[in-house]
């Protein structure tokens, strides 16, 4: 009994519990020799259904990628070359699911000397595309297509230059975090291309990138964006965007200076000091201090007899990695000139 004196519920019983009990319940009302006898037709039934059905011919379609091996470096295609090919083909179904789980046909290398000429023409013949097909497929596998079919394509030996490497990206950080430069590695690259191509090209960028609300640092591997006739030494670059929290720093008291005086004149400032605010790397938080900030103002910034307020400037001497979004609490101070003896 609870403490208000009412039987608990008992908790429902799920659908596989329900299922349990129904089945414990049906095997105890049954004569288990029978039960027994029945699981091992069904096991045998299933054995020859099995067999039957692997023994059964049926298509089977697969991607295979393709690679070229030896291609030189100063060696460009000025056309297409198919990454992958689709195969169909046709054997027993046992055949089928081992060619789907052993890999056998994920990968077709070439040597590029095989099939170069000395005219710049790269070309496989669909009965040669075939026969490498075949050199992986059991002797029972028919091959009933392939696409694309051949590859002709145009190559040409260029001479090389380096261009630097720029991120495309729009990647910004969480309330008081801040992205800094990204760092890329290599910055530059070797590009290989036509000369009619490689005269126009001054930098390459890597693949576009987006993230958003970034609260830790970033590290990525982006391939460079390469045009039909182009190739880059690497193709892919490695890239780290750091992303640093940041925390509101003021700096109290900085003097303002008097800059460009004429001879004979002195400046009395209301107030002569002033407050800096930033934000500053959580990090460095105590390295900033009073040395990284110059505050003046510009006797030549006094344009008339009746202005009443000078502007002051901030010089900020701190590293930009470190601190951010520099602000005067204190933009104009009034002002008098004085003349000297």
């Amino acid at each position: 009994m609870s403490p208000a004196g009412k039987k608990t519920k008992k908790p429902e019983r799920t659908f596989w519990q329900k299922l349990y009990k129904e089945v414990n319940i049906f095997i105890k009302r049954t004569n288990r020799q029978e039960v027994l006898t029945f699981m091992v037709f069904v096991l045998i039934a299933t054995f020859f259904w099995f067999i039957q059905t692997a023994s059964e011919e049926n298509d089977g379609e697969y991607t295979v990628e393709f690679r070229i091996d030896n291609l030189p470096s100063s060696t460009v295609f000025t056309s297409q070359v198919p990454q992958q090919f689709r195969v169909t083909i046709k054997d027993k179904n046992i055949n089928l699911i081992n060619y789907s789980y052993n890999n056998q046909l994920d990968t077709l290398i070439v040597d590029f000397n095989s099939y170069a000429d000395a005219n710049g023409n790269f070309r496989l013949s669909s009965a040669e595309i075939q026969a490498l097909l075949i050199n992986k497929l059991f002797s029972t596998t028919q091959i009933t297509s392939v696409s694309p079919s051949l590859i002709d394509a145009r190559f040409a030996v260029t001479r090389g230059k380096k261009v630097p490497v720029v991120l495309s990206a729009n990647i910004s950080a969480a309330a008081n975090y801040r992205c800094l430069p990204a760092i890329i590695v290599p910055d530059s690259v070797i590009v290989h291309a036509p000369n009619a191509i490689l005269d126009t090209i001054t930098m390459l960028t890597t693949n576009y990138y987006e993230a958003y609300n970034r609260k830790d640092t970033l590290d990525l591997t982006l391939p460079l964006q390469l045009a039909v006739g182009v190739k880059s030494t690497p193709a892919i670059v490695k890239v780290m965007v750091p992303v640093a929290r940041y925390v509101e720093k003021t700096i109290t008291g900085l003097p303002i200076n008097v800059s460009d005086m004429p001879a004979g004149q002195s400046l009395t400032l209301f107030p002569n000091k002033a407050d800096v605010s930033c934000l500053v790397d959580f990090a460095h938080y105590n390295d900033i201090n009073a040395e990284d900030f110059f505050l003046s103002v510009s006797y030549k910034s006094i344009k008339s007899p009746t202005q009443k307020t000078i502007p002051v400037e901030v010089i900020s001497y701190a590293n930009p990695g470190i601190v951010d979004h520099v602000k005067l609490h204190t933009s104009e101070v009034e002002y008098i000139i004085e003349e000297q003896d």
